[in-house]
Formats: C-alpha cells, sequence, structure tokens
C-alpha cells in the first residue's frame, strides 16, 4: 500500500472510531431520527415503506433508499444500532471522495490529504450526522463523487456510466439532488460567461441528470407537487417555524461551523480563480458554491445543509490554496490577488527561506477543526431522548389507548408516534398535513398558554387524552410545568423527571 493511501486510510479509521465513540456514549438517537426508526422497521416487517400513517390517518411522501438500505442492515443488528453504525460510514466516505477531487485539481497527494483531515472534520457536518438518522451522511458523499466522476468523464467512458448511476440514485436519497442540478446549471452560466468550452459529453451529462433527477423526484413527490407547486420546497411549513427552519446565518456561524481554516482558504481561492485565473474544474465547485450560497439566501435549503455544502466545497479548496500558495508563505498570496500581474513575476525571483513546519500547520489545522467538534458531540444529550423519557413513554404505551393523542413539543411528535405508538397533535412533517398552520400554533398554546379556558378549549378541539411535559418543554416554556394546570381539572398521572398530565375537565 502506499504511503498517501495508507495515510488516508489511517484518516477514515480513525475518523470512524472518534465518530462511533461519541455516538454510542449516548443510547439512544436523536429526536427527529425517529421518523427513520419507523420507517426502517416498517420495511423490515412489510417490505415497504409507511406511506399512509394509520395512527395519525396522515400520508407521507419521502425519498425511501436510505430507509431501506438501513432495513437491510437492520436484519442482523438493532435499528438504532445499525442506524448510529451505517450513517457515521456513509458521512466517513465524504473523506475518500474529497481527497480525491483534491488530488484531480491540485495533482498533488499530499495536498489532498489535508484537505480528506479537513473535511473529516468539518464542525456541522460531524454534529449532524454523529447521532442521527441524516440523509445527508449518504447524498452529500454521492454528490461529490458525482462531481469526480463529471471531472473526470471526457477521460473514459465508464466514467459517464458512473455519473448517470448516481444520478438516477441521488433522488431516490432525498432532494438535495436539485441543489446538484442547480450546480450544474450554475456551472453552464459561469463557463459561458468565463468563455470557456463545455464538451459535447459534459453537455449531455448534465441535460441527462436534469431529466432524471425531475422525472424521479415528481413520481415520489406527485401528490405534493400537484398540491403545492413550487410552495413545495417549503414543506408545507408553519410561518413561525420558517425562521427557525430557515434562520439567516451570520458570518461567524458560517466560520464557526464551517472550520475557520477552509473558510478562510476557500472565500480566497474563490476570489483568485474566479476573478483572476480560469480552471475549469475550480469553476465545477465553485459553482456549486454559488449554488448553495443563493439557496440559503433564498432561504430554499436549511442553513445547516448549505453550510455543510460550502464546507466540503472550501475544504477542497484548502489544497488548491496549500499547493499553488503556501509556498511562499500567506502574505504574498494576497499580493498575487491584488497586484498579479506585477507580483508574480517578482515573487518567482524571490527564494523565501522561512516555511511553516508542516508539524504546526498539522497542529492549527487540528485544533480549528477538532475542538469545535468536541464541544458539539459532547452536547449530543441535548438531541436525543434520556432514560427517563423513554420510561415515561413506556408508560403511556402501556396505559393508554392506542388512539389516545399526545400532546408534546414539535419535536417530540416522532419519539412520541414510535415509543408511545401514539399520536400527537403535530410533529415535523408537515407535508401534505391539513391545517399545519393552525395545528403548529393550537399545540404551542396548549404547551405554553398561562390560560385555562384556552387550553381547555384546545384540549377539547383535539380530544388530548395526556400533555406530556419534558425537559424540552420545561426549557421552551421557562415553566417546570404548564401555567394553567390546577387540581381541579388535571390529574398528574406521571412524575419521574417528566410530568404527564391527564385533562379530567373535557
Amino acid at each position: 500500500m502506499k504511503k498517501q493511501n495508507a495515510i488516508l486510510l489511517t484518516i477514515m479509521i480513525l475518523t470512524l472510531a472518534v465518530r462511533l465513540y461519541f455516538a454510542f456514549s449516548t443510547p439512544n438517537i436523536s429526536y427527529e431520527s425517529y421518523f427513520a426508526v419507523r420507517q426502517i422497521e416498517h420495511i423490515k416487517h412489510t417490505g415497504l415503506p409507511l406511506m399512509h400513517d394509520t395512527l395519525s390517518d396522515r400520508v407521507f411522501v419521502f425519498s425511501p433508499a436510505f430507509h431501506y438500505i438501513t432495513a437491510l442492515f437492520s436484519l442482523i443488528l438493532p435499528t438504532i444500532v445499525a442506524l448510529k453504525i451505517l450513517t457515521n460510514i456513509f458521512a466517513v466516505l465524504l473523506i475518500p471522495m474529497v481527497y480525491l477531487i483534491a488530488r484531480e485539481i491540485t495533482r498533488k497527494k499530499s495536498s489532498a490529504l489535508f484537505s480528506a483531515f479537513l473535511a473529516a472534520f468539518i464542525p456541522i457536518f460531524f454534529s449532524k450526522t454523529i447521532n442521527s438518522a441524516s440523509v445527508y451522511s449518504l447524498s452529500i458523499p454521492l454528490i461529490f463523487l458525482a462531481i469526480y466522476y463529471f471531472m473526470k468523464i471526457n477521460e473514459n467512458k465508464r466514467y459517464i456510466y458512473y455519473f448517470v448511476a448516481i444520478t438516477f440514485i441521488l433522488p431516490l436519497i432525498n432532494t438535495l439532488a436539485f441543489l446538484f442540478i442547480l450546480g450544474l446549471l450554475v456551472f453552464v452560466l459561469l463557463t459561458r460567461i468565463e468563455k470557456l468550452r463545455i464538451k459535447k459529453t459534459e453537455s449531455e451529462a448534465i441535460l441527462f441528470s436534469i431529466i432524471a433527477v425531475f422525472w424521479l423526484s415528481f413520481i415520489i413527490f406527485k401528490q405534493a407537487f400537484l398540491k403545492y407547486g413550487f410552495q413545495f420546497i417549503w414543506q408545507n411549513m408553519p410561518a413561525q417555524l420558517l425562521a427557525t427552519y430557515f434562520p439567516s446565518t451570520t458570518i461567524l456561524t458560517a466560520v464557526y461551523d464551517m472550520g475557520v481554516i477552509p473558510f478562510i482558504t476557500g472565500i480566497f481561492v474563490i476570489y483568485s480563480y474566479l476573478f483572476i485565473k480560469k480552471n475549469k474544474n475550480l469553476y465545477l465547485l465553485i459553482s456549486f458554491a454559488v449554488a448553495a450560497a443563493a439557496c440559503l439566501w433564498l432561504k430554499i435549503i436549511q442553513a445547516e445543509t448549505g453550510l455543510i455544502i460550502l464546507g466540503v466545497i472550501f475544504s477542497v479548496f484548502f489544497a488548491v490554496f496549500y499547493e499553488k500558495f503556501f509556498s511562499i508563505g500567506l502574505v504574498l498570496p494576497i499580493l498575487v490577488s491584488i497586484f498579479y500581474k506585477d507580483a508574480i513575476k517578482k515573487m518567482k525571483k524571490v527564494k523565501v527561506s522561512h516555511k511553516i513546519p508542516l508539524t504546526i500547520l498539522f497542529i492549527i489545522l487540528l485544533v480549528s477543526a477538532i475542538l469545535p467538534c468536541i464541544r458539539y458531540a459532547r452536547g449530543l444529550d441535548k438531541f436525543s431522548p434520556i432514560e427517563q423519557e423513554m420510561d415515561a413513554l413506556a408508560w403511556i404505551r402501556e396505559n393508554s389507548g392506542p388512539h389516545d393523542l399526545i400532546a408534546a413539543t414539535l419535536e417530540e411528535g416522532y419519539l412520541i408516534n414510535y415509543a408511545a405508538e401514539r399520536p400527537t397533535i403535530t410533529d415535523l412533517n408537515f407535508l401534505l398535513m391539513e391545517d399545519s398552520q393552525q395545528r403548529f400554533e393550537d399545540n404551542a398554546k396548549i404547551l405554553g398558554t398561562p390560560f385555562n379556558t384556552v387550553a381547555g378549549n384546545l384540549l377539547e378541539k383535539y380530544d388530548v387524552r395526556y400533555i406530556y411535559f419534558s425537559r424540552n418543554a420545561a426549557a421552551r416554556y421557562k415553566t417546570d410545568e404548564p401555567r394553567y394546570i390546577d387540581d381541579e381539572c388535571f390529574d398528574l398521572v406521571y412524575d419521574k423527571g417528566v410530568k404527564i398530565y391527564e385533562p379530567k375537565c373535557i
């Protein structure tokens, strides 16, 4: 095995070991992942995903490929264990994808290894895939594998087949396939502006991918497309929740979530190659960065999704920065970008006697990349249920009827559906939900209103049998119990870390 391959494999193994250590430091998986857990277990037992939920009398539309893959592995492992292991294995596969792209652009394996290491510890990607059933752990590595094949599409016919295969797979995983198409369209526009030639093979591959993604996506999301049109993008989400689901991202947040070093070097490389130099492969990556940034600005994708894409691209750009500029110092590149014509001639005559040792560079990368990841990993308990909550849900399952409705926070809806096997007023899936705006508002009032009459009317409206008041509800509404609770109309039927109330006056 060559030295570089051994180093790359070592990075992957160590990254996976770190990820699994933190993933299994908590026994459960993130709250939003329990939708995937239900789907996987339904596939295991029936061979089909749960499209019509008899529990809540709702229709689900989603891309099921990720759930089928996990269901296959959950035949030999418990579902949550399979999810934790597979999600982290998929996420680690991003490392060789970044390495291949960086090596293709720079033609240097050493530079590509630095990019691979940075990709292993992108803070936002690390935090969102370490302990959740995140489809991004699979779709994002596949997107960058497709980008790599597109870069090599003119070298060998087999890369066309690989690219086409991934184009078919992406819509079956999640809607991030649309961002992939947008990136290709921006690439076409950018090359036209810069008067770079797109070869026939590339044009045909782009056209085919557009048709394939839209065709497959329409088949999967036909009901949602016909009902909402282009507003399908916002998933029928209540207006109050859009600001939370699609928050504005500050520069400081973006820098922290993507990593300080990749962000700084990435911005510099984009400036240098977009306005000064021309490189078709770099333009391809810049196109995807522009597409992700535009979607963030227009609030078409979640902030975390856009930052993950940008973080991966900037990790690749670090290899370019290192290879092209690092050997002549970290200040001179600025001169190159501002005074390119004069500076480049002078730099060829200058011999720089001081180079930052690679060990120091590695330490800088290590600290700037890993520390934020560790900070995120230590907070996993905040985003996954604790044992007291699982015990409370087991109590509900054993002491309530199969159709008894539970009032709980939005984020706990999937968990209650799975662990207690009971319906809730609402959850995080608003697509095709009737009266989603009204349900969201009413659910928030039931948990947060101080008025007994308001709560009573809403509890009667939905025929709520139990109020599930956990640490999440207490933190959100800044109270240990609903403010309207009294002994006359509510029985505290469970109080072991979670409070469960049964309304009596409805």
